[in-house]
């Protein structure tokens, strides 16, 4: 199935389908990803670990209630730091302290926790 996705605006049309996104959330719900091209300023918490970069887009699968389960949001940062080869001593590091290349792994990283199609 080939899907193919242009934006326009706050409209989206795929080969299949056309989507009116309110916001991001929205845009999560339908499956679409954002990596702003300008991670600095947009996509990263620079003074944020990267456990916390790595989840922000995914909080409420790391919460219950009002508290924040640290054993999930440690798995989860681990595994993508894994998956997406980050090099890192370990992942409280903050992300500002990170190579341009790692600090862009990690906005796509989070970016891929949501399941984007």
């Amino acid at each position: 199935m080939d899907v193919s996705w242009r934006a326009t605006s706050e409209r989206v049309r795929s080969s299949m389908f056309f989507v009116l996104l309110l916001g991001v959330q929205d845009a999560i719900d339908a499956g679409i990803a954002y990596v702003p091209e300008d991670r600095l300023s947009e996509g990263l918490f620079m003074s944020q670990s990267i456990a916390r970069n790595i989840v922000a887009s995914v909080i409420d699968r790391t919460t219950s209630g009002a508290f924040v389960d640290r054993t999930r949001v440690a798995a989860m940062a681990t595994d993508t730091v894994a998956a997406m080869r980050i090099a890192t001593p370990g992942i409280d590091k903050h992300v500002g302290q990170l190579s341009g290349g790692n600090q862009q792994r990690v906005v796509i990283g989070r970016w891929l926790l949501t399941g984007p199609k």
